[in-house]
């Protein structure tokens, strides 16, 4: 299954990145409305409203996640673990597109706050546009949630200490449970391909792992302290 990348987080300079983008297009909107002779549409209460419903819905959903996995220790199907994490991805993208727009749909008309309907559009855009930002952090709570992670125990050849990676190979990595009750993470990224073997050292980081390579070969390869993950 080396095929497949697995989700990762919404970096937070792409989340600014979308932001600023959405800003700039609307700012510009009102002005090119103006130059094609139509009318700017006055932005109601009513966006802000239903950015607001949204934000709640996912921030139920999102707190209802956290609770689940970390509170209540239930497991979850990986299936559904990458529908919600697509779906928290998805909800901070747009989320930040839409209030960068709101914002410069807001700022395009600071300059007329002295007048009614100049100061009703700032008021409005920029309530929109906090609406929608709480719509794009709810989704980080249940990001963090992260995939389930499945807890095994090594076994021992008598020679070596070995570690088999499940077969439906988990999302959320495995957590091996040393002989000393200490534990140790094996993210899925760096699992050894199926048919290999990789030498893990519970001292180092995942990126500073060896290689995988044959089994037959690492078997005769795995020093104390180390186990042997065969994929």
């Amino acid at each position: 299954m080396t095929g497949r990348r697995p989700l990762r987080r919404t970096p937070l300079l792409r989340v600014l990145g979308l932001a600023v983008v959405g800003f700039a297009v609307g700012r510009l909107t009102p002005e090119l409305i103006v130059r094609a002779d139509g009318t700017v549409p006055q932005i109601s209460w009513l966006a802000a409203v239903l950015l607001l419903v949204a934000a709640v819905l996912e921030g139920g959903l999102a707190w209802s996640t956290w609770q689940s996995l970390h509170r209540k220790k239930q497991r979850m199907a990986s299936a559904h673990a990458l529908r919600l994490l697509a779906f928290a991805k998805a909800g901070i993208t747009v989320g930040s597109v839409v209030a960068g727009f709101y914002a410069g749909f807001a700022a395009a008309y600071v300059d007329a706050w002295d007048i009614a309907l100049g100061r009703d559009r700032v008021i409005h855009s920029g309530a929109a546009a906090l609406a929608a930002v709480l719509s794009a952090c709810y989704p980080t709570i249940t990001i963090q949630a992260d995939l389930p992670v499945v807890t095994v125990r090594p076994a021992s050849s008598g020679v070596l200490l070995y570690v088999r990676v499940p077969a439906d190979r988990p999302r959320g990595g495995i957590e091996v449970v040393r002989t000393d009750g200490r534990r140790f993470h094996v993210p899925p990224g760096h699992y050894p391909p199926p048919g290999q073997c990789r030498v893990w050292n519970p001292d180092l980081p995942p990126g500073r792992q060896s290689p995988p390579g044959p089994c037959g070969v690492l078997e005769r390869r795995v020093p104390a302290g180390s186990y042997l993950i065969y994929g």
